[in-house]
């Protein structure tokens, strides 16, 4: 699986592989903390939390929590239009298709 960083014109501009791994923190890195996926230079980055999202893999699927970010998660389900909130600490099922919402940034899961 892979998550793809996309632009305001939905162009891929990063990519990141998470094939292997258990656990997968989305955020921004500082000289105290890195985050797995860095989004220290995407254009909304004053709104993402250092420590704003956990990807956890868990019986062969990957599940979005929210870790108490400033500015939330959304996570819209590929088969779906609108996106929803998720709650601080409430685990979702993400798939390939979904797209996550971090602040105002987007990823889409392949």
């Amino acid at each position: 699986m892979k998550l793809v960083l996309l632009d305001d014109d939905g162009t891929s501009v990063k990519e990141w592989y998470i094939q292997g791994e258990t656990s997968v923190l989305i955020g921004k890195s500082s000289k105290n903390s890195e985050a797995d996926i860095d989004l220290s230079d995407t254009p909304y980055a004053s709104l993402i939390s250092p420590q704003h999202a956990v990807l956890n893999k868990a019986s062969g699927q990957w599940f979005i929590e929210d870790i108490d970010s400033a500015s939330g998660v959304g996570v819209r389900k590929g088969n779906q239009s609108r996106s929803s909130k998720l709650e601080i600490e409430e685990p979702s099922l993400i798939e390939a298709g979904d797209l996550i919402y971090i602040a105002n940034t987007r990823i889409l899961v392949k």
